[in-house]
């Protein structure tokens, strides 16, 4: 057996308790483990004060500087007692769940320079398109990434955005996990029950935004002859514009947008539906990176109509359907389909569950990340050394097909 590492994990994404702290528990118990979140946190109008009691990790809640600085405050927030941290815990590792041109992966990167040189930095990236950065954050980007000694993708986008600004290193796949107790497949009967819907029952859960395209999918139930129902969980600018949007179809009750309820609850509705939509619309400047929703669905047993934006076929994967953004005649022939075949719909799900046991467990991302923070240490030693460093993805790492 390796040796313990002692890392530090700094994650804006972490400063509440779930999935996104659930992938470190089983390494946190072989190895010493410090999770650096944020003392409070804004994200689309919501304050989040971090939880730090959490018996599985060392939480490390810090007070962050540049707060209040807009749209760009997720990459512009650094950590005035960091500094302090890194020399007092001495890791190895780095492990940074912030994009490259952040102002806190600037800020370990220095750091790490000034005295830390032996330690790895793990550089986390979900950016999927290209796109060039206004100044400064373009050449943040480029400093992180070159003394980056292993970047971790979502996905195969994500690394050819890293390439194409200038990434050389190697890089590995990890994937989201999903929270077992929450989401999962036991009292869909009841359930569904509780819903209260007829026919076949079509869900979405997250943010009312265009992007989403929940306009869409409205568009596409208007055009079906089944008995469909469209319950969508969630709130955001466009909820009034759905509702006048269905209005003006007729639809009634076959549309029905609910309120939003705590994270404990959602898996709840997950259970409740037969089939789980994410039409979500590719911009200038944006791109599905994940779809965290799919995989939460399809851990209840509920298959998923995804469209072709960014990395939502790759993580429907066998899970459910794909569709074209823009194709609402190919969804509502789609629904019109699945309303009369529930034992498609039956497959998908078992297709589902399948697919959330073998890639999207707590201990499968746990074992990945392991595997990465240690291959780190080897490429920062063989810099360190002057023995040379990998190019390109890990031998047999995902990216690298």
């Amino acid at each position: 057996m390796s040796n313990p590492l002692n890392i530090i994990s700094i994650s804006h994404t972490a400063v509440i308790r779930g999935a996104g702290r659930m992938r470190y528990w089983m390494i946190a118990t072989r190895n010493r483990f410090t999770l650096v979140v944020p003392t409070k946190w804004r994200e689309y109008g919501r304050l989040m004060l971090a939880e730090a009691a959490e018996p599985e990790l060392d939480i490390c809640a810090l007070p962050i500087c540049l707060t209040r600085a807009g749209p760009a405050k997720w990459y512009l927030h650094f950590y005035p007692g960091l500094g302090r941290l890194l020399r007092t815990v001495r890791p190895n590792v780095i492990h940074l769940w912030e994009e490259p041109w952040s102002l806190v992966a600037l800020q370990a990167v220095v750091l790490r320079a000034l005295f830390l040189r032996s330690t790895a930095i793990v550089l986390e990236t979900e950016q999927n398109i290209g796109r060039r950065l206004p100044p400064p954050f373009e050449r943040i980007r480029r400093l992180t990434q070159s003394q980056t000694d292993l970047l971790i993708v979502r996905g195969p986008q994500a690394l050819a955005v890293a390439r194409a600004t200038g990434y050389r290193g190697p890089a590995e796949m990890v994937e989201y996990c999903v929270d077992g107790s929450r989401f999962n497949d036991q009292g869909r009967a009841r359930a569904r029950h509780a819903l209260g819907a007829s026919g076949l029952v079509l869900g979405y859960a997250g943010r009312l935004v265009k992007a989403k395209g929940v306009a869409k999918v409205i568009d596409a139930v208007a055009r079906c002859r089944a008995d469909i129902t469209f319950l969508v969980l969630g709130d955001g600018p466009e909820g009034n514009a759905l509702r006048v949007q269905a209005a003006a179809y007729g639809l009634g009750d076959r549309l029905r947008i609910l309120q939003t309820r705590p994270p404990s609850e959602v898996g709840e509705f997950m259970r409740g539906i037969d089939v789980l939509v994410l039409l979500s619309q590719t911009t200038a400047t944006w791109k599905e990176q994940f779809g965290r929703v799919i995989i939460e669905a399809q851990a209840c047993g509920t298959p998923v109509i995804g469209s072709d934006s960014g990395s939502v076929p790759f993580v429907v994967g066998s899970g459910g359907w794909i569709v074209g953004e823009d194709d609402v005649d190919g969804l509502a022939v789609l629904l019109d389909r699945l309303a009369d075949n529930p034992a498609e719909i039956a497959a998908k799900a078992r297709d589902g569950l399948l697919q959330v046991a073998r890639r999207f467990t707590p201990d499968k991302v746990a074992g990945d990340l392991t595997k990465a923070y240690s291959y780190a240490v080897g490429q920062r030693c063989k810099r360190r050394s002057g023995a040379g460093v990998t190019r390109g993805s890990r031998p047999g790492s995902k990216p690298s097909r």
